[in-house]
């Protein structure tokens, strides 16, 4: 992610309490990248609970871009949802890649960019400090499950 103001005032203040680690992944795969191809689309939705996190994350969107405006700062304010069924749904140990590959019109090379970023992320959220211990935890629970090929990132 970019504006490392919003994924920390999103990390802060959004109740991540009672979530699985795959919606976890979902939910910050939003903040991970910035902007996809025109006419992207997905045929998997993440799970019904993954609403009680958008729309706290978009409040909090829209009041940081509100503050970020009236102050003169540039940087981007974007949370982009798109792919956070797609990211869930890759975080169950039974999907394959081919199946990903058949649930959205995305080619290999954007799905695994997108895959590495929000594990980039996820990276950073798992070794923060200061963040709530819960939070630590859903993204270490997360990060292990994305870590599979060929989104895995090989050191």
């Amino acid at each position: 992610g970019e504006n490392i103001i919003l994924i920390s005032e999103v990390l802060l203040n959004c109740d991540f309490a009672k979530i699985t680690p795959a919606l976890f992944a979902g939910a910050i795969s939003g903040l991970a990248i910035d902007s996809l191809r025109p006419r992207t689309f997905v045929k998997v939705r993440p799970s019904q609970e993954y609403d009680k996190f958008y729309f706290p994350i978009q409040k909090t969107v829209r009041a940081l871009s509100m503050i970020q405006r009236d102050n003169g700062v540039e940087d981007s304010v974007n949370y982009v949802p798109t792919l956070a069924g797609l990211i869930e749904f890759w975080c169950k140990p039974e999907t394959k890649w081919e199946e990903m590959l058949q649930m959205t019109n995305l080619v290999e090379g954007d799905l695994v960019r997108t895959g590495r970023r929000t594990m980039d992320l996820l990276r950073h959220i798992k070794n923060a400090p200061y963040l709530k211990q819960e939070i630590v935890n859903l993204a270490k629970a997360a990060y292990e499950l994305m870590d599979k090929e060929p989104i895995k990132e090989v050191v």
